[in-house]
């Protein structure tokens, strides 16, 4: 009887610390997003005070040789790097003092957290272009997006720049956990 109860209360001690360190990794993730989310705040900012409100997002695609369909993607481009960095820093940070199970879980979640800001850049890109390549038609896309919170066209290109910000982090998020879970260990049957 008191082996069994040892056992319980191992099993109520390994819960408590996982539940406790899986709310800590989510708000590492969220605090290392609202940083990044801040930044593009601020970037939305600067490329508001263009008069027509559109032409910082045109002329970004302008960049990588490309149209106006090029300039939102242009501008995600580096939110996603900036976010995929700053989650991977501070929520999946790689310590010398890590358990071999959790640094496998941390190395796959910096990948997942880099492939996730790959594909919402890829997301950005198509919204961007659902309604065509030119210039009108990529600027009506991102006034009704940004028309949703009640904003412009810059409005969306910010919407449309904070796509692989979240991409990423939940990618990142959910392979971790999922490596997490794979490798605990089976618990302990009851006799």
């Amino acid at each position: 009887m008191a082996m069994n109860n040892e056992v319980t209360k191992a099993e109520s001690e390994l819960a408590e610390t996982s539940v406790a360190e899986n709310k800590l990794k989510v708000g590492e993730v969220a605090a290392a997003s609202g940083a990044v989310v801040s930044a593009g705040g601020i970037a939305a900012g600067i490329a508001g005070a263009c008069a027509t409100g559109g032409c910082a997002i045109m002329s970004a695609g302008s960049f990588v040789g490309g149209s106006a369909a090029a300039g939102p993607v242009v501008m995600a481009g580096a939110p996603a790097y900036l976010g995929a960095k700053a989650i991977n820093h501070y929520a999946f940070k790689d310590e010398i003092t890590l358990e071999p199970e959790e640094a496998q879980a941390r190395e796959a979640a910096r990948k997942a957290t880099n492939i996730g800001a790959l594909v919402g850049v890829g997301a950005t890109a198509a919204i961007t272009v659902s309604n065509g390549f030119r210039t009108a038609a990529v600027m009506t896309k991102l006034a009704a997006i940004g028309g949703m919170l009640g904003g412009s066209a810059v409005t969306g290109g910010v919407m449309l720049a904070l796509i692989p910000i979240a991409t990423a982090g939940i990618v990142g998020a959910g392979v971790y956990y999922a490596k997490k879970k794979l490798t605990q260990p089976a618990p302990l049957a009851a006799a």
